[in-house]
């Protein structure tokens, strides 16, 4: 079974819908007190964080590379905005690789 972590849950219309498609969510991250209490109060198993995260530490170039599936030896050239703007803006190595496979799939099969 796959997991997700929610930031900025809301209502919790993502963490239904993941739920739906077969996810088990181990965590809602949620500042407003109201929202919080209307997914605490009807996914009582959900572990809800009703915390703020503004304060928390921003990811480095790096860890979003790590999180987009980009080697570790991958360079980013350019500024560090400019270097948060490729890897945010890039599509994820893994995603790209399985999505290629299927059509390289598709493709032989084909043949």
């Amino acid at each position: 079974m796959f997991t997700t972590i929610e930031l900025f849950a809301g209502a919790g219309g993502l963490a239904l819908g993941v739920e739906k498609a077969g996810f088990h969510t181990i965590g809602l991250v949620e500042c407003d007190r109201d929202a919080c209490d209307t997914l605490s109060k009807n996914r009582p198993e959900w572990n809800v964080i009703c915390d703020d995260i503004s304060e928390a530490r921003l990811f480095t170039v790096r860890e979003n590379a790590r999180c987009q599936s980009f080697p570790d030896e991958w360079e980013f050239c350019g500024s560090v905005m400019s270097q948060y703007k490729q890897v945010g803006n890039a599509v994820p190595v893994n995603l790209a690789y399985e999505v290629a496979k299927e059509i390289h799939m598709a493709l032989e099969g084909d043949k």
